[in-house]
């Protein structure tokens, strides 16, 4: 059995799943944490499929989650999955990568 890849969440991610957990409380009470159950759940699969996530921006990959509304942006690396940002989709790409830090 392979070994697990450790998850690594940068600070840009964490400030982003903290907005869009607020955002969604504040819509419906539970849904953040509805949505942070869906996080864990398509991290423990990229943990075992690395390269599930379609590319975006080279090295950069992209998981849709939350009903097709967010994408969970990631990187795989020898060190493990590294999470560089959780951003809603529905907002132009160039500006998706200036938030990432990719542009």
């Amino acid at each position: 059995m392979a070994k697990e890849l450790e998850v690594v969440w940068t600070l840009r991610a964490e400030i982003h799943l903290d907005e869009v957990y607020r955002q969604l409380e504040d819509t419906t009470e539970g849904s953040g944490d509805l949505f942070l159950d869906e996080i864990g759940q398509v991290l423990g699969l990229i943990q075992e499929f690395p390269l599930i996530g379609r590319e975006f921006a080279p090295p950069v990959r992209r998981r849709v989650i939350w009903r097709g509304r967010y994408g969970l942006f990631y990187s795989p690396e020898d060190r493990g999955i590294i999470v560089i940002g959780v951003l809603d989709l529905r907002q132009d790409p160039r500006l998706i990568k200036r938030l990432l830090g990719l542009a």
